[in-house]
């Protein structure tokens, strides 16, 4: 990469420091977190914290009462193609065929 690049990852690779050894200066990787507004329909997330049910402090976020957000955030990342829309019909398929549940998509 050079300086300016930019990279879209999903959160199933790996990260983590890094060595510098061709300067003094730190290097900067900022982090934006993106959240399908699907797992909180009727929430606004106003972007203050890294993890989306939790406050900065490390709190809970209030929600309605059976909305478990944590159990929710827990389902999406086990299960990736619950959010992304336009892929689940094509994994939908290649799962059929494999004779495997679609259970993934059904939170």
């Amino acid at each position: 990469m050079q300086p300016g690049d930019a990279t879209i990852a999903m959160y199933h690779i790996p990260h983590g420091g890094t060595r510098n050894e061709n300067g003094n200066s730190a290097r900067k990787s900022p982090i934006f977190t993106l959240v399908n507004k699907k797992r909180q329909p009727n929430k606004v997330i106003e972007g203050h914290s890294d993890h989306p049910d939790r406050e900065w402090d490390g709190g809970f976020l209030e929600f309605e009462e059976g909305n478990d957000a944590f159990a929710r955030s827990k389902f999406a990342l086990c299960n990736m193609y619950h959010e992304w829309d336009g892929m689940q019909h094509i994994v939908a398929e290649e799962r059929a065929k494999e004779g495997k549940s679609n259970a993934v998509f059904e939170l």
